[in-house]
């Protein structure tokens, strides 16, 4: 018959929530604080992030560059942010966690 299944699927729409759709934050390494200092040298405002890139020369190794990932534009704006607030010359000192991906880090915002 035709009623059981269009049961079992009546309870699951009744019984199914929504469900948070964003990628977790298992590749940031919570143990570790990097403290950078550099030139900006892009700046990115878009969604689902804003990212910046941070060109230094750490400790005479020459130059590395570090991809640093902010939340999303909406919340960075709600934090005062516009897409004026950084330029490609300005120089910056921040903390962030980094992640697996090689230079590749997430802001703290404290």
């Amino acid at each position: 018959m035709l009623v059981r299944p269009i049961a079992i699927i009546v309870a699951g729409v009744l019984v199914a929530g929504p469900v948070p759709g964003h990628h977790s934050d298992a590749a940031i390494d919570i143990n570790s604080i990097l403290n950078i200092e550099g030139v900006v040298t892009e700046y990115s405002w878009r969604n689902p992030h804003v990212y910046f890139t941070v060109e230094t020369d750490a400790q005479g190794e020459g130059l590395t560059e570090w991809t640093v990932q902010m939340a999303g534009s909406i919340t960075v704006s709600r934090m005062g942010w516009t897409r004026d607030t950084l330029t490609a010359v300005s120089y910056t000192h921040l903390r962030a966690r980094e992640t697996e991906a090689a230079r590749v880090c997430r802001l703290l915002l404290e």
